[in-house]
């Protein structure tokens, strides 16, 4: 089963936290891409809770998009802002 898969098959929603530990991702990046709404959330009270199915289409979608020396539409380019390769890919 990969990671998509994992996720997808939970039945609970999840913590930035949570999610962070199953991407080895941290929950700062994460929250800003919450934020900047990349990532789709809910918001009850206090608390972010991701829901497994959202989380699984969003990698899904990242999934085929992301590619060595491509555009990543998580990551901001360093120039413009605006979403483009990390540079350790350049």
């Amino acid at each position: 089963m990969n990671i998509i898969e994992t996720i997808e098959n939970r039945e609970t929603a999840l913590t930035v936290d949570e999610l962070g530990t199953l991407l080895n991702s941290s929950p700062k990046t994460l929250y800003k891409a919450i934020s900047a709404g990349r990532l789709p959330a809910y918001r009850i009270g206090g608390c972010i809770r991701l829901d497994p199915h959202d989380v699984a289409e969003w990698l899904r979608d990242r999934h085929t998009k992301i590619g060595i020396g491509g555009e990543s539409p998580l990551l901001p380019s360093h120039t413009t802002g605006q979403a483009g390769p990390h540079p350790a890919v350049r």
